[in-house]
């Protein structure tokens, strides 16, 4: 009698656990399904609300760093926005549409030295970097395509890094305001 009465105690409590266990999860799930205050994560498919500043998964109405018709919308003069500030510089692997995957660097900044082979790029936090330019490189300068960048304008690069060479891609530069 002793151990029947251990057996269903034992059986009792392990479907109390279970119980308790899958409410618990239950749950959670509903608290990440709504977030912490009781709302869709915004982006989410159930997220009806619009996001409060354009680079926050909406595009804005601005130029973006590629100029109109380029294909990529974004705020103001092309800066990308983050919640944690403007991208200033740095390097990230990508994995090419056909197939290799490369390092590049991006970079805005303003232009310090430009010549037909190479520009420098100093950005607001000190960090300045020289890119090489060849006849691959696309450049552009306010709307004119295929314009070289002047000392001086606000710059972004997009470069490959294969070892210690470090060759611009896409140079887009923006004149000084008057």
């Amino acid at each position: 009698m002793k151990t029947s009465r251990i057996v269903v105690i034992s059986a009792a409590g392990v479907l109390g656990v279970a119980v308790l266990a899958g409410g618990a999860a239950a749950a959670a799930a509903t608290m990440v399904a709504l977030g912490q205050h009781g709302q869709p994560p915004v982006g989410s498919p159930t997220d009806d609300r619009r996001p409060e500043r354009p680079g926050m998964g909406d595009p804005g109405p601005g130029r973006g760093c590629h100029g109109p018709g380029r294909g990529r919308p974004g705020p103001g003069r092309g800066r990308p926005g983050r919640p944690g500030g403007d991208v200033l510089h740095g390097e990230l692997v990508v994995e090419r549409p056909d197939g290799p995957v490369v390092t590049l660097r991006l970079q805005e900044g303003q232009a310090t030295a430009v010549s037909a082979t190479s520009i420098t790029v100093a950005s607001t936090d000190g960090f300045t970097a020289t890119y090489a330019i060849t006849a691959a490189t696309e450049q552009e300068r306010g709307r004119a395509e295929d314009t070289p960048a002047q000392v001086g304008d606000e710059v972004h690069v997009r470069a490959t890094v294969e070892g210690t060479a470090v060759t611009a891609e896409d140079i887009h530069a923006m004149p000084p305001r008057d």
